[in-house]
């Protein structure tokens, strides 16, 4: 990755590694939700939402150069991601973007219109409209070849009815009722559309298995991660709950398999590799100490990194990051990678680093705060010496698919 050296850069206190922040200003600023990609394939663009007093809109960054682009002008005035998110300001639906990485291109939502232009400027053109009693309600994303956007929604009357009252717990009560969640995808070059799924369950997030298959999380009742065909028709639920009570919660795409999680309570919490096809899984605990858990995202599946954030009523006590260092006696060996930091919005998806690597894998890219602003920014944690977790052997043949 080439990097403007204008960029400011701090030394992680406990690490000792390099960060490089790439967002500035008085706003909060971060990527496309992690299970999906920021940067282009070639590495030379970011998309970030960017989200201040004059509203919610996707900018670029070229990294070469830091240059900021502004790169929609939407102008829809109920953005809010709700449950799952803070208040938001008119422009894009927050959260609903997706980059097709190979192309330069990004689609969002202004509304249930849904638009798409380049990565390097303001050049919308309409690709459809949703009916006026649908809603865009789920975290989306574009196949890696760049052909399909595959978005989730959902009947808007029951959606808003069951998301009245913005309390996690109420909505996750009230989600037994819904009907007609489907899942569709668009194909961005021939107009074509298709539907994946239709399930009576909110789900919250679709993201690509290669091309021919997604997955899909957070059914009614259990967390899940449900594993879709292009062609519909049938799904499986790839990790269940155990005799624990743990379920998955976060996931990641990866050439060796799906990575993820699972819990029941923050503090008994295993983190392990699947693969989808065979249902072969490997998994491993996480220490006691950890609290709510989001698994990094390695899409070469070689670096095992995870994100831990501790927190009672009163707000975050700790927020920090770690690696698996190696894989010995069925244990993970883990050591950190990026000390205590500070967010600047409680409880929202907009605090949480989501880590991913970056496509030439020298840097993780993350959300994190800005004490100078009190404002959370993107940032890149230098990470060239690690390469991979050593000593997995896990077999994982059946291919991305």
């Amino acid at each position: 990755m080439i990097l403007w050296d204008g960029y400011k850069t701090e030394t992680d206190s406990l690490t000792g590694r390099r960060i490089i922040q790439l967002t500035y200003g008085d706003a909060f600023c971060y990527p496309l939700y992690y299970f999906i990609p920021s940067v282009t394939e070639d590495e030379k663009y970011l998309v970030f939402h960017r989200m201040d007093a004059g509203g919610l809109q996707l900018y670029s960054l070229e990294l070469a150069t830091g240059k900021s682009t502004r790169i929609t002008d939407a102008a829809h005035p109920d953005t809010r991601w709700v449950p799952w998110c803070s208040p938001t300001p008119p422009g894009v639906l927050d959260h609903r973007s997706a980059l097709d990485a190979a192309n330069r291109r990004v689609v969002y939502f202004d509304g249930n219109l849904a638009k798409a232009t380049p990565v390097d400027e303001a050049d919308p053109r309409i690709l459809f409209s949703l009916d006026d009693d649908r809603l865009a309600m789920g975290q989306n994303c574009i196949t890696p070849d760049g052909k399909w956007f595959v978005y989730i929604h959902h009947d808007k009357k029951t959606y808003l009815e069951m998301t009245r009252d913005t309390n996690w717990p109420a909505y996750y009560k009230a989600r037994a009722s819904s009907f007609e969640t489907i899942i569709t995808a668009y194909g961005l070059d021939s107009g074509e559309s298709r539907e994946i799924l239709r399930i009576n369950s909110p789900v919250h997030h679709v993201f690509p298995y290669g091309n021919r298959h997604f997955v899909v999380n957070h059914p009614v009742n259990e967390n899940g991660m449900l594993f879709v065909p292009f062609e519909g028709g049938w799904y499986t639920n790839l990790r269940s709950k155990d005799t624990h009570g743990r379920m998955p919660c976060h996931c990641a795409a990866t050439l060796r398999g799906i990575t993820y999680e699972a819990y029941l309570g923050h503090s008994d919490i295993v983190a392990g590799i699947l693969n989808p096809f065979t249902h072969e899984r490997k998994e491993f605990g996480l220490p006691r100490s950890f609290g709510y858990v989001h698994t990094g995202n390695d899409p070469e599946g070689k670096l095992f990194f995870y994100e831990n954030m501790n927190y009672d009523e009163t707000g975050t006590i700790n927020h920090d990051m770690h690696y698996v260092e190696s894989f010995q006696g069925g244990g993970a060996n883990l050591k950190p990678l990026l000390a205590n930091r500070p967010s600047y919005i409680e409880k929202s998806q907009k605090s949480h680093f989501h880590p991913r690597m970056t496509p030439g894998r020298d840097y993780i890219i993350f959300t994190g705060g800005c004490p100078k602003t009190r404002t959370n920014h993107v940032y890149l944690l230098d990470v060239s010496d690690i390469g991979e977790s050593k000593g997995l052997n896990f077999p994982c043949t059946g291919g991305i698919g």
